[in-house]
């Protein structure tokens, strides 16, 4: 299970008034299963985490051993590319034209920092809690 809001659907425009939502054909969608036709399923769980003109919306998540992380880069005109920083060094996305998604599982629990090398200064975090 994912703690992460107390809503199970969230619209980017909600938080970004100048965020054309008209076109991306997904919206932004927090849940526990999420199943992508155009990226298949996923065997654990998955949770976007979208890239906006703002930095990594939400910037800070938890998930559970065995989940997925999908980042799309939802900004209308910027490229970007995910890459980890210190327990994270070896994930490295391509570069990301808008509406594209990068996918990562996390296997191993603790706490990953993750930055945009495109847009210096977005950062987020990933924090995958041990499970008993």
């Amino acid at each position: 299970m994912i703690f992460l809001l107390c809503m199970p659907l969230v619209s980017a425009s909600m938080f970004f008034p100048h965020y054309d939502t008209s076109v991306y054909s997904a919206p932004l969608v927090f849940s526990s299963s999420v199943v992508f036709s155009d990226m298949g399923s996923y065997a654990g769980e998955a949770v976007i985490v979208s890239i906006t003109p703002e930095g990594f919306f939400p910037r800070e998540i938890i998930v559970n051993p065995g989940d997925s992380v999908v980042w799309r880069n939802d900004r209308r005109y910027w490229e970007s590319s995910v890459i980890g920083v210190r327990d994270l060094h070896m994930m490295q996305s391509e570069i990301l034209s808008p509406g594209e998604t990068f996918l990562w599982t996390f296997n191993e629990p603790g706490e990953y920092t993750y930055v945009d090398v495109i847009v210096l200064g977005y950062t987020g975090r990933i924090i995958v809690q041990q499970t008993s």
